[in-house]
């Protein structure tokens, strides 16, 4: 008897542990999607006039860095202006050059898009993925005027470390859990009723 009831806790403590693991598994899979590594966010200094859309940008710095891209604004009545980021400030041109590239509307079309609190006018990001990470960049224009770009790096060893991180809590969780509810059981089957 004393058998059977060790392999009925022990069974129980097994799955319990796979219970937690797999709901330690599924949570940490969506905070590194939605949350873990965080957005990192730069202001862009507001153009002279209020301007509506993002035509293109020109991408000539590092990956992870902003800093030297060129954006490219236009207002409702077709004036172009560009501006070197976080080095000079907005200049009137004539044209944009041109661009093959196609940019998406990053901030609405992507899934993994930026968490953007005020109501988008206008996006315009590029993803440049690699071999073991992915770094996301994307321009916002808000209805409010603000420019900002956000950035995101996300790798491999990233995801392992925070998905098996909270598997394995999740494990300690559902055993321990479960073996508290053994020995409360067993002190209940204890006191005479």
């Amino acid at each position: 008897m004393k058998m059977k009831s060790w392999l009925l806790s022990l069974a129980t403590i097994t799955l319990a542990s796979i219970l937690g693991g797999a709901v330690g598994f599924a949570l940490g899979s969506l905070l590194f999607a939605k949350f873990i590594p965080p957005w990192q966010i730069y202001t862009i200094k507001v153009p002279p006039v209020h301007v509506n859309e993002i035509p293109s940008v020109a991408i000539n710095s590092t990956m992870e860095d902003p800093t030297g891209d060129i954006i490219y604004a236009k207002s409702a009545n077709g004036e172009l202006f560009s501006y070197t980021l976080f080095q000079e400030n907005w200049l009137a041109i004539g044209d944009i050059p041109k661009n093959d590239f196609v940019f998406p509307k990053c901030a609405t079309d992507w899934s993994d898009h930026p968490p953007v609190e005020h109501g988008i006018v206008d996006s315009i990001g590029v993803r440049f993925e690699r071999p073991l990470s992915t770094i996301l960049r994307c321009y916002v224009l808000s209805e409010n005027g603000t420019l900002h770009v956000w950035i995101r790096e996300t790798d491999l060893l990233s995801l392992i470390t925070v998905v098996l991180g909270t598997t394995i809590v999740g494990i300690a969780f559902g055993c321990i859990t479960e073996i508290f509810l053994i020995i409360h059981r067993k002190r209940r089957a204890k006191i005479p009723t």
